[in-house]
């Protein structure tokens, strides 16, 4: 199957999904109290799955329902112009796919297979899972380029110890880190990095504005060269009732800077 409307197939699960990229089939059952008996309630299809039934890869009956089998997706020109700059933007491996030697380093990385696999003429039903998370790598690789010009002016903020309040903090970074037991939460805000840890798990997304209060904890830097204000004690409005860790589990160390 011709590899770019495949791709604009994956834009359009990738659009589907909330511009996400959902690696297994999520299932929502109705339970009977006090019995065996459940009632399956919804699925949210897999980013995969959805290729899968774009190119009657799997056998579905012609009175299957919505929730047997996953949503004709309608592929328009906007979805090939995303998948032919998604191919443009792999250009930049070029160079480090030529380099790379399978022999010496075994299975090739992630973006390099991107690469590989977006470039080719043509793809096969193995290729899906690569193909499927294509506009996923496209949209943080993109992300990550367009926030390093912006942290380029960040300067630290206020005074050790002093206390700080953000109304418009544009989340950056929200991740679990599993060494540390807390999420790391990284930010935006008039130009300027922020960085604190939260006992809630994971309680905002990439791109959310959020409002907080946090005491200044110190002046570090971000990637040993942006400019970065780490606080502690910090408070996200709207969040208070957001899923706790166990805090005896938790370490005031991360590795946001590995």
């Amino acid at each position: 199957m011709d590899t770019l409307e495949a791709l604009a197939v994956a834009v359009a699960a990738y659009e589907h999904n909330g511009n996400s990229y959902l690696k297994e089939n999520k299932y929502d059952y109705d339970y009977e109290q006090d019995t065996n008996h459940s009632q399956l309630r919804s699925v949210v299809w897999s980013n995969k799955s959805m290729l899968r039934s774009y190119y009657n890869v799997d056998v579905y009956s012609e009175v299957a329902t919505e929730l047997s089998r996953p949503p004709l997706l309608k592929i328009t020109e906007e979805h090939r112009a995303k998948a032919q700059a998604i191919r443009n933007f792999t250009k930049k491996l070029l160079f480090k796919a030529l380099a790379y030697d399978h022999k010496a380093e075994g299975f090739p990385p992630f973006d390099i297979s991107i690469f590989q696999k977006v470039n080719q003429e043509e793809i096969t039903v193995n290729d899906f899972g690569f193909i499927a998370s294509a506009p996923l790598y496209y949209d943080k690789e993109t992300y990550a380029i367009e926030l390093e010009k912006r942290m380029a002016n960040s300067q630290h903020a206020g005074s050790i110890g002093g206390r700080v309040s953000l109304v418009d903090l544009e989340v950056t970074r929200a991740v679990w880190s599993n060494n540390y037991q807390t999420t790391i939460v990284q930010g935006l805000c008039d130009g300027n990095l922020y960085f604190f840890f939260s006992n809630a798990t994971v309680p905002v997304k990439q791109g959310e504005k959020i409002e907080i209060n946090g005491r200044i904890k110190s002046h570090v830097l971000e990637k040993d060269k942006y400019p970065m204000t780490k606080l502690s004690y910090v408070k996200i409005k709207g969040k208070e009732d957001a899923p706790k860790t166990d805090l005896t589990q938790t370490n005031n160390h991360s590795d946001l800077f590995g």
